[in-house]
Formats: C-alpha cells, structure tokens, sequence
C-alpha cells in the first residue's frame, strides 16, 4: 500500500483510514487507544479515531446493512501533534487487543 500510495500521491496528510476486518474489532480499537481521542472532528491538534458504523455513518450503515458503503472494520484516523513514537506505542497496544 505504501508504495502504491508514494506513486499515485504527490502530497500527504495526516489522515489515514484502515480496516481491521469487523466492527467488534474495530470497537475493540478504538476502546483501547489511550493517547489518541475517540471523536468525529478534524482539523484540531489532538489525534483523533472515528469508527463510522458506530457513529457519522450509523444510520445509512444500518439502512444498508447488505452493501454497506463504509466497512463495517473501517477506522478513520487524524493524526495530530503528539509525538509520532507515542502515537505508534499506542496503536500498536491497541491493535495488539485483535
């Protein structure tokens, strides 16, 4: 993914969105992180982890439950200020829950 995404993209940011395969994995995350806030926002300094079957998709996940438009393991991701080794500690303990 990474080298796909070095060539169809000049510039970066700090959101990514990645899927860990089913919502009670996702809820499993998003529970778990300590450092990074669980909350729908963008833009401020705080990172923040949005999961959005359980939130800013809820109601068109649940209308569409067959064919969901957003996977139901997607996490979104807006990195903030803190330190980048903090961040991936905490990602890393988190996922470790899976």
């Amino acid at each position: 993914m990474h080298e796909a995404a070095k060539l169809f993209m000049k510039k970066w940011s700090g959101m990514i969105a990645f899927d860990v395969g089913s919502a009670d994995k996702a809820i499993t995350v998003v529970e778990s992180v300590r450092l990074i806030i669980h909350a729908v926002s963008l833009g401020g300094t705080e990172s923040l982890m949005e999961h959005p079957m359980s939130m800013s998709h809820s109601r068109q996940l649940l209308r569409d439950m067959d064919e969901p438009m957003v996977p139901p393991g997607l996490l979104r991701l807006s990195v903030g200020v803190e330190n980048a080794d903090d961040l991936i500690a905490d990602l890393e303990r988190a996922l470790g829950h899976i």
